[in-house]
């Protein structure tokens, strides 16, 4: 089903509408929550509670509608540029190569926060499930680092990858392993200016056994007030960088999520203008390289 530019921007309006709904109801309901703290009421409390969850899974549900009905045209529209650059429906000059190939980058970035939002609010939703398998830990480093290295090169960045000495298999969801790899080295990228250092090193140690992956840079770094709301989704920590390197709050939010699934969590390290370091950390599950 093909929409017009107009018919889209309608869906868009509607569901923002019903997003500022949403926001207003659970601000309504954390109102009356905290109105009755401490006054002993507690079928009042649980009433209010209701609501609030109420609230949460409408705009999960929100979310995902809205993510549905932007990624349908935009497939389309990805689909058909393509096409274009291949010059399936005639030669393209060079100025509209150019032209057709920021469009579609466009395209490709837009659906890549889509496909954020789908997935934070399914894990929100209790609707993902890992699927673990035997994961090779330096195959899946190597691939998150293809994935953005053209970036690197663009910026003169040097890129290490330090790894331990005996190879690595462990039980893992490949894809969300990599999906968390590559947002925190796109984050690195993005926030360390050109000639920069960025680097992923992985290790094992502690009791329990656990593995860890940290993506170090010497990048901008973060003030010491602002890491507290660092994976809240949708949190900018300022609006000046934000305008300046883009970026929608999602990313760090769904790395996360994706990390507590595994059973592990995320730290942070981080100095102004000294650069961050994001280790991810999870229970190490040691499997054969046959399995």
């Amino acid at each position: 089903m093909e929409l017009t530019r107009q018919e889209l921007a309608n869906r868009i309006e509607a569901l923002e509408k019903e997003n500022r709904q949403l926001r207003a109801e659970l601000r309504r309901c954390q109102a009356k929550h905290e109105s009755v703290t401490g006054s002993g009421s507690e079928e009042h409390l649980r009433l209010i509670n209701a609501e609030l969850e109420r609230a949460a899974r409408l705009k999960d549900e929100f979310l995902a509608n809205m993510s549905h009905e932007l990624r349908t045209p935009l497939n389309a529209i990805l689909i058909i540029g393509e096409s274009l650059q291949e010059q399936v429906y005639g030669p393209l000059t060079n100025k509209q190569q150019k032209a057709l190939s920021d469009v579609v980058e466009s395209g490709q970035h837009l659906l890549a926060v889509i496909n954020d939002i789908l997935d934070l609010s399914k894990i929100e939703a209790g609707r993902i499930e890992l699927q673990l398998a035997a994961v090779n830990v330096a195959d899946v480093c190597q691939a998150s680092l293809r994935m953005v290295r053209e970036q690197a090169i663009k910026k003169s960045h040097s890129v290490a990858l330090l790894l331990p000495p005996d190879p690595l298999t462990i039980a893992a969801d490949e894809r969300r392993l990599k999906q968390m790899l590559v947002n925190l080295l796109s984050n690195a990228v993005k926030f360390t200016p050109d000639g920069g250092k960025i680097g992923l090193e992985v290790g094992v140690g502690g009791f329990p056994a656990e593995i860890w992956f940290a993506v170090r840079d010497t990048g901008i770094g973060i003030r010491p007030e602002m890491l507290a709301r660092l994976f809240q989704p949708f949190a900018q920590l300022d609006s000046a960088l934000n305008r300046q390197f883009g970026g929608t709050g999602l990313g760090l939010a769904l790395v996360r999520r994706l990390a507590e699934l595994h059973g592990g969590h995320v730290d942070v390290q981080s100095a102004p203008n000294e650069g961050s370091c994001f280790t991810i950390i999870m229970p190490l599950q040691l499997l054969d390289a046959d399995a």
